[in-house]
């Protein structure tokens, strides 16, 4: 599995146009109330594409799809399972060929309603966990941390948010999930890159050993920066839990 990182450069800002969309899907554009949230979409749309294109060798003509729950497909190449996830200028893209993969990337960012939203969204463990830390900013670190996993958790399962999702236990701790429904991810983790949270998650239904390698993207120059983060960084594996 690979993952992508890249980090705006304002100075493509008047290249990223809607010219990239289909005239037909331009009106998806209608629902982002700022330039920066519209360019970030249609970069991001760009990127993958040319990840597709170029580094897999995907010469065709790609159309992306959603599924009901929104995530992303290719029709017709069910070989590559992709992903991706943007923050305040920074994008992650995460491209498996055996496995369903989900990304998410969370630029760091005070929320004051992080308990309340814990309370309601997370299982009673995970808020536990998040309250028993030493300082506030802790708690929120930790938020954050699992808020962004559970992201990228439904993201490769394919799911939506719903009453089931507080059954749902990561467990960072021991670095494990607790009450998985069959064939829902298994292995995760997650980084800071740039002050933000990047998490993976992949749907390891064949419990499967599962690598990963991390490169820096150079959009401008479509260069592929290996050596940003540890090369090769293998996924803690993790049997399903009952």
């Amino acid at each position: 599995m690979d993952i992508f990182l890249y980090k705006e450069n304002n100075s493509l800002d008047d290249k990223i146009d809607r010219w990239i969309l289909p005239a037909e899907k331009r009106y998806a554009l209608l629902e982002f109330k700022s330039r920066k949230r519209e360019q970030e979409f249609l970069l991001s749309r760009a990127i993958m594409r040319k990840l597709l294109l170029e580094k897999y060798d995907k010469s065709v003509s790609l159309e992306f799809k959603k599924s009901s729950y929104g995530k992303p497909f290719l029709e017709g190449h069910e070989d590559i399972n992709f992903n991706w996830s943007h923050s305040h200028g920074l994008f992650a893209f995460a491209v498996s060929q055996s496995h369903s993969v989900g990304v998410d990337i969370e630029y760091k960012m005070a929320n004051k309603s992080y308990k309340k939203i814990a309370e309601k969204h997370f299982s009673k463990k995970e808020f536990d966990y998040i309250v028993s830390q030493k300082s506030q900013i802790d708690e929120m670190r930790e938020f954050q941390r699992l808020w962004s996993l559970k992201e990228a958790y439904f993201k490769a399962a394919d799911q939506g948010f719903s009453s089931e999702n507080i059954k749902i236990y990561f467990d960072l701790k021991n670095y494990s999930i607790d009450h998985l429904p069959q064939r829902d991810p298994s292995s995760f983790f997650n980084f800071t890159w740039e002050k933000a949270m990047v998490s993976v998650c992949v749907n390891n239904d064949k419990e499967s050993e599962v690598s990963s390698r991390i490169y820096e993207v150079d959009f401008e120059h479509l260069n592929w920066k290996s050596n940003l983060l540890e090369l090769n960084l293998d996924f803690k594996h993790f049997s399903k839990m009952n």
